[in-house]
């Protein structure tokens, strides 16, 4: 069997029947300037929210060697317009009164599952060829919990977990050994779901985890693209675990 080279191994951009018939995506290729393709990060909005939002954040991050694919939730928010979606079967309330974050998970956790499941197959067998290190999460809110919980149990390590604003469930079983998945969570200093005791259950689950407590910022709101201060960690842990290949001989050949 002749040697993989680096262009051999390039995985290829997700079409829309790559994805299980449960999700709607918005794929945003990435920038040809900054090199071939290399990573693929999967964007799950908030509760209440639909992919736009996230497939036009995931445009202006424009992350290098990157593309994104931003995942719409499977069931439309009960009583609210058109245009509102959510991760959960249905909407359930906490003793607190806040949105739990215990609610049923199954359609959406099963169709994140097989997405992964066909971004890491090997391309000569129908699959887009990413290489699970290469693959990342970044949901917020609602988003933020399924996407942990996901990595928490998904059968390969992936290269990285950000959370803004989502903790574990309660119900996500402890995995037989640690995660190699990075994970980073964020949350504001006041108000915030991101407590220490919320973290240290994270870090029962995986092995490096960084968390971030944005100062002078109510709640865990998603901050705006303008926000140089709550957006610099993130994008400095995106530059740490995002693989780059750029000005690797095409040629060259990979070593596993």
């Amino acid at each position: 069997m002749p040697p993989t080279t680096v262009a051999d191994a390039e995985p290829r951009l997700p079409k829309r029947e790559d994805f299980p018939s449960s999700l709607i995506a918005g794929i945003v290729p990435h920038p040809p300037s900054s090199g071939p393709l290399t990573n693929l990060v999967i964007f799950l909005h908030g509760l209440g929210d639909s992919h736009l939002s996230f497939a036009r954040l995931a445009h202006h991050l424009q992350l290098p060697e990157t593309a994104c694919v931003s995942i719409q939730g499977p069931k439309a928010v009960p009583m609210l317009e058109e245009g509102y979606w959510m991760w959960t079967e249905d909407i359930e309330f906490g003793s607190d009164g806040n949105v739990s974050d215990d609610g049923d998970f199954t359609t959406a956790r099963t169709g994140l599952h097989e997405l992964i499941k066909v971004l890491t197959k090997d391309k000569k067998h129908g699959g887009c060829g990413f290489k699970p290190r290469n693959v990342h999460i970044f949901g917020f809110g609602q988003g933020g919990v399924l996407g942990l919980d996901v990595a928490a149990q998904s059968p390969v390590d992936l290269g990285s977990m950000i959370s803004v604003g989502g903790v574990l469930p309660s119900s996500t079983p402890t995995p037989s050994s640690k995660k190699a998945t990075k994970v980073l969570i964020c949350g504001g200093d006041e108000q915030s779901r991101v407590t220490a005791k919320e973290f240290e259950r994270v870090k029962s689950m995986f092995n490096q985890c960084q968390r971030v407590i944005w100062r002078n910022h109510e709640g865990d709101a998603m901050p705006t693209p303008s926000a140089t201060a709550e957006w610099t960690p993130i994008m400095a842990f995106f530059g740490q675990n995002l693989q780059r290949i750029a000005g690797i001989p095409r040629d060259a050949v990979e070593i596993s």
